[in-house]
């Protein structure tokens, strides 16, 4: 009998452990983004800046109302990244004591992680990278001699999309594919054995 699914387990537990731990820490965190950009605009208020420069306490609250904006989006994208991941570690147990029902698991689990995935690019990409974008072009837009700025987000924003989709797929996509291809392999149905 092969190891893989052992091996599978215990690389489940772990990647979901921490996605989990990741994730929630995020999602905790987020629903105190909107007070820590204000207490952040006040600190940086209160610096002392050259004449022409922009006021950092406009730049924070634009952040802020942006943060706001596409919250409802990232909490769900965060939470739904919780439950796979908590599924994943339930998945990584019955891998590791080889139970049937695991096999299928990890195969449906790949399969809608990938789907969850596509959506989340969607997501990011659609809805919450323009708002974020078109809040700091905001700022930009009242702070005098800020067209270099401007200009560099312009630039950043072209390939922002692509960077977003190539971290992602590195980061998300090789697990779930190997979920696949090796427990939905034909030979896989004999490595589990209760």
């Amino acid at each position: 009998m092969r190891k893989t699914p052992v091996t599978l387990g215990v690389l489940s537990m772990v990647f979901g452990g921490l996605v989990a731990l990741y994730s929630g820490f995020n999602l905790i965190f987020q629903s105190f983004s909107g007070s820590f950009m204000t207490s952040m605009g006040q600190l940086a208020a209160s610096a002392p800046r050259k004449p022409g420069d922009p006021d950092p306490q406009l730049m924070f609250t634009k952040l802020g109302e942006a943060v706001k904006t596409v919250a409802p989006y990232t909490s769900a994208l965060l939470a739904g990244k919780v439950v796979f991941s908590i599924a994943l570690i339930i998945i990584g147990y019955g891998l590791y004591k080889r139970l049937r029902w695991s096999r299928s698991g990890a195969i449906a689990w790949g399969a809608l992680a990938l789907l969850f995935l596509a959506a989340e690019l969607v997501v990011t990409i659609g809805v919450v990278q323009p708002r974020m974008n078109a809040a700091m072009q905001e700022v930009f837009r009242t702070v005098p001699n800020a067209s270099p700025g401007a200009a560099m987000m312009q630039a950043m924003q072209g390939s922002q999309g692509a960077i977003t989709v190539v971290v992602n797929l590195l980061l998300y996509a090789p697990f779930p594919i190997l979920l696949l291809i090796l427990c939905g392999r034909r030979s896989a149905a004999g490595d589990f054995v209760d």
